[in-house]
């Protein structure tokens, strides 16, 4: 069983190419794609919260368009306008909802684990933070942690499209790979393994932490390799997504409300690498190149309005903030090379002025 957390399901969401190269390489190994009804329902409001956001975008861009033109060239209402985009977006979710229970088993929290996950929050216990959070994260944990102990699952028989992926015989159990990047579970000296003291309670358990998706398909077998990233972080097209996502965070960070805090904002410059990339993972399959990748960019945040308790440099009437931003990828081209797409979970901004 591969077991995504919430940070790792949101760069393989049904319709996302990924997925498509995540479940064959499972299926062929005899392993199914799961999630937690916790991690579902997270992922279930977060959707939601960026639909009912670009809901709100739509109208108030035609809202805007409407008092620039005449009443004949008015744009019509459409469904996702009012009550009726309320309803579409009910409906959206709906069927966003039924996609990942067809995509993957839905794990059931076990009551006993819910009540455990309370006493580590409220003990400060691993994978719970020293500042008394973290009860989402030990019910995710504790729940990977049951599934591992009651596996039945065994590797299939070997056949050609196995043994090519790196499969095991017949009759060994197969692990449960739980992949997530949070950091709460990790050792701090290796992150590539659980912290020592979840180490120590899961034993003999057949529970191995992957960071990503491209870690988990080389448990499983599939081919991967360290490579050269600078082809790929060059590109402009991976560069337009990277500026994205880095403006994103820095209008986040600056304000809760960042269209009205910042209505003149200018833009970001173009985010340059600093030093090197510290690390490049490819595979490749089913049509498609991924890479994961981590590195740091610096940029300039451009805006005609002071922010609030900043004093940024100024440079032809406009307000500049110097940033830094610690960026980790996941990239997918096509064969071609073409960036298809590309999640940038975490992006940590920092003001350097």
């Amino acid at each position: 069983m591969i077991l995504l957390d919430t940070n790792q399901l949101r760069r393989v969401l049904p319709g996302n190419p990924t997925l498509t190269l995540l479940s064959a390489a499972a299926r062929r190994c005899g392993h199914t794609l799961a999630i937690t009804d916790i991690v579902l329902r997270e992922v279930v409001r977060q959707h939601r919260a960026q639909l009912e956001q670009a809901r709100k975008a739509l109208e108030d861009a035609r809202r805007e368009l409407d008092k620039l033109v005449r009443p004949v060239s008015r744009i019509v209402p459409t469904a996702w306008d009012g009550i009726a985009g309320r309803k579409s977006v009910g409906l959206e979710m709906e069927f966003f909802e039924g996609d990942l229970r067809a995509a993957f088993e839905v794990l059931s929290t076990d009551p006993r684990d819910a009540m455990d996950a309370f006493e580590r929050e409220a003990d400060h216990r691993p994978p719970c933070k020293a500042n008394g959070q973290g009860g989402r994260d030990a019910t995710i944990y504790l729940t990977a942690l049951r599934a591992a102990r009651q596996s039945d699952n065994l590797a299939p028989a070997p056949n050609q499209q196995t043994r090519e992926l790196g499969a095991a015989t017949s009759g060994r159990q197969l692990p449960v790979i739980f992949v997530s990047e949070d950091k709460g579970f990790s050792d701090p000296q290796d992150r590539a393994h659980f912290a020592p003291d979840l180490r120590n309670e899961i034993g003999d358990a057949q529970l191995i932490l992957r960071r990503d998706v491209v870690s988990a398909l080389a448990e499983i077998g599939y081919p991967t390799e360290w490579v050269d990233a600078t082809g790929i972080i060059d590109r402009d097209d991976f560069v337009g997504m990277l500026r994205d996502a880095v403006t994103r965070e820095t209008l986040g960070m600056l304000s809760p409300a960042p269209r009205d805090a910042f209505p003149s904002f200018v833009r970001v410059g173009r985010p340059r690498l600093k030093g090197a990339v510290r690390k490049a993972r490819q595979c490749r399959g089913q049509g498609l190149i991924l890479t994961t990748l981590t590195g740091t960019w610096s940029s300039n945040f451009f805006t005609r309005n002071a922010p609030a308790g900043l004093d940024p440099s100024t440079m032809r009437s406009d307000f500049r903030l110097r940033i830094a931003a610690d960026v980790t990828a996941l990239v997918v081209q096509d064969a071609c090379g073409a960036v298809v797409e590309a999640d940038f979970s975490p992006v940590v901004v920092t003001i350097t002025d």
